[in-house]
């Protein structure tokens, strides 16, 4: 293959990122449940990089995807910037506990991770701009995460044997 030398798995997962990041940027108002697809996609995958393809320019990435989604999503910087910064560093002290644990419990601990990184980025957002904290929007995005997930990670088992 002509690529092969520069199509890694990450640079997949980058590429795919910046193209959910633009779907959720163009914003479908009217089919409300693509947007909360694509926001709880790019998440799991900002995770996902982070435990599997962890590199220092994810740093970089992390904080160019928290500053987009702070300034199309809330007209404000903030919440997404801080959760993701915060995000890359935990995950990189829990590489050894992460290394220990089996596919499953893995799975299960990037869902536990998800939640908890929707949930600081309401809080946030409330405790910086006084933005209302939705549980129906949090209720929506987290049974949404739950339905797309093990498709999802499916889907990058597939991407991981590229290389």
């Amino acid at each position: 293959m002509l690529f092969s030398r520069y199509l890694s798995a990450f640079n997949v997962y980058i590429i795919i990122l910046i193209l959910l990041i633009s779907f959720l940027i163009s914003g479908l108002s009217y089919f409300s449940i693509v947007n909360f697809l694509l926001y709880s996609l790019i998440h799991i995958l900002l995770i996902y990089t982070a435990i599997y393809h962890y590199r220092f320019i994810l740093y970089f990435v992390y904080f160019i995807t928290g500053m987009i989604f702070d300034i199309f999503l809330l007209d404000e910087i903030g919440p997404h910037i801080i959760i993701f910064m915060i995000l890359i560093p935990t995950i990189n002290r829990l590489k050894k506990v992460i290394s220990n644990l089996s596919s499953s419990k893995i799975f299960v601990f990037i869902i536990l991770l998800l939640f908890l990184c929707l949930i600081l980025e309401m809080i946030i957002s409330y405790i910086l701009f006084n933005i209302d904290f939705n549980v129906y929007y949090l209720l929506k995005n987290l049974i949404i995460s739950m339905i797309i997930s093990y498709p999802t990670f499916y889907f990058f088992s597939k991407i991981d044997k590229i290389g």
